[in-house]
Formats: C-alpha cells, structure tokens, sequence
C-alpha cells in the first residue's frame, strides 16, 4: 500500500515538474504577425517572414543592428524570404516596447 501511494505522489511529482520546466524553456516572444525575438548568449536575435514588420523594423533601427541574414526558403506553398536580425539585448528590449504600439 506504501509502495503504491509513493509511486503515484512520484509520478504527480514528476508531471508537475515537466510542465514546470516546459512552462520556463520559452524564451521567444512574438513581436509582430510572423516576426519572433529570441534572446541568445550574446545579443538577441529577431527572426521575421513579413516583409513589412522587417522594414519597419529596419528603417527605424537598423544602423544600429550587428548583422542582417536574408535567406530564401520554399515550401510545398512556394518561395518566401526569411529575414535574421541580429542585435544587442538593449536594442532588443527597445524594439518589443517599440513593437507594442508600431507594430
């Protein structure tokens, strides 16, 4: 009977802490309609599929961006462009406040 009540309080342990951890792991944040800011070990990094969040988003900031990718990519939908920002934290934090309102 003890055995039994300790593996289940363990299993209900055990999900509590997976959902926990699952919870926590996200650290992207959608700034914008297809448009996600990731935060990495030295800077941030803004990953956009809409052409027009990125050229907002560059007008604005880019002489202060580190670097910029443009990659084409196709699907069975067809082509479409994938846009890489790479920025400090502090630009970073300035452009989700920014995005709430502009974007």
């Amino acid at each position: 009977m003890k055995t039994k009540v300790l593996i289940i309080a363990f299993l209900i342990l055990s999900l509590l802490g997976a959902f926990t951890l699952k919870a926590n792991a996200q650290d992207s944040t959608l700034i914008a309609d297809e448009t996600n800011l990731t935060y990495t070990k030295t800077g941030a990094k803004i990953v956009s599929y809409s052409e027009l969040a990125f050229q907002a988003i560059s007008l604005k900031w880019g002489d202060q961006f580190k670097s910029i990718n443009i990659k084409y990519k196709t699907d069975r939908y067809g082509r479409y462009k994938e846009y890489s920002i790479y920025l400090s934290t502090e630009l970073a934090n300035k452009i989700k406040e920014w995005s709430k309102t502009n974007l």
